[in-house]
């Protein structure tokens, strides 16, 4: 049995034939999983499964447009101290309390959200935690949270802002973040941002490879009682020295910029391109 065993440690190691294991798929994109079933399938002919292996393939090179732009950017804000790039996003619901009780499947428990920001010079990340009873997870909480990290976290000697984040449009692709960024431009706290958006379903980014850390974290938890303790857990999720920091979030935080901005930018503003052979 010794002998077996070691056979199995020594010659079936990844060294010698580069073992490993695959993740589970999890939020796979729609199109990549039509275009593989019709590559894959047997009714079709050929020229079919031609014409879907180019679409996959001209598919896969634009979403990998976005991740390219994320490294190059990632470079530029570590060699250049005036730019800095942030990825925002959302972590998965957890919930209040959490506890191995069966009855509490059947009752409505308190929804804990986590909005995180992650600083790809520095790769630390920030996170707003609170539950629902004190915010939601519209615009003017998405917008509140990049304000006060823009106050607090990044210095006046930074021109350029790159932010990275999905196609949500509840959450970050709508009127009022995008004039709110107009508004950081107009009032000379930077001189260029950008927004980058992924391809739908193509959005992984750095935050959500915290947020995969965190989740290993209160996977050992069985029994959470309070905000306090899911915050403690959080900022404690990795050996780094400041790699994670924590901001308790009260109804304060948060700031009605879905009114603001129809006070100082129009509703609507079509370009002369728009208005078609109007001129």
């Amino acid at each position: 049995m010794n002998s077996v065993r070691d056979f199995f440690a020594t010659e079936l190691s990844c060294e010698n034939f580069n073992l490993r294991f695959g993740r589970p798929q999890k939020d796979t994109c729609p199109t990549c999983e039509e275009l593989n079933a019709k590559i894959k399938s047997q009714s079709l002919n050929e020229n079919a499964k031609k014409v879907a292996v180019a679409e996959l393939l001209i598919h896969k090179r634009r979403s990998q447009k976005f991740y390219t732009a994320l490294s190059s950017i990632k470079k530029i804000c570590q060699d250049d101290t005036k730019s800095v790039g942030i990825c925002i996003d959302y972590m998965a619901n957890l919930s209040l309390p959490q506890i191995p009780v069966q009855d509490l499947y059947y009752y409505i428990q308190l929804t804990v959200c986590n909005f995180g920001v992650h600083n790809l010079s520095t790769g630390s990340m920030k996170c707003y935690v609170y539950h629902e009873g004190e915010a939601g997870k519209g615009p003017n909480e998405v917008i509140s949270f990049i304000n006060h990290y823009i106050n607090n976290d990044i210095g006046k000697e930074v021109e350029r802002l790159y932010m990275f984040c999905d196609n949500c449009a509840g959450q970050n692709k709508n009127n009022a973040i995008i004039r709110f960024l107009m508004g950081l431009v107009e009032n000379k706290r930077f001189k260029e941002v950008q927004v980058l958006y992924p391809m739908r379903r193509h959005s992984f980014m750095p935050c959500d490879r915290d947020f995969g850390f965190v989740k290993r974290s209160l996977v050992k938890y069985e029994r959470l009682y309070t905000i306090d303790k899911y915050i403690n857990l959080i900022s404690k999720t990795s050996k780094i020295p400041n790699k994670f920091s924590v901001v308790k979030v009260d109804q304060n935080y948060i700031i009605d910029y879905k009114k603001w901005w129809s006070t100082y930018y129009k509703k609507t503003c079509l370009s002369i391109a728009s208005y078609g052979k109007m001129y």
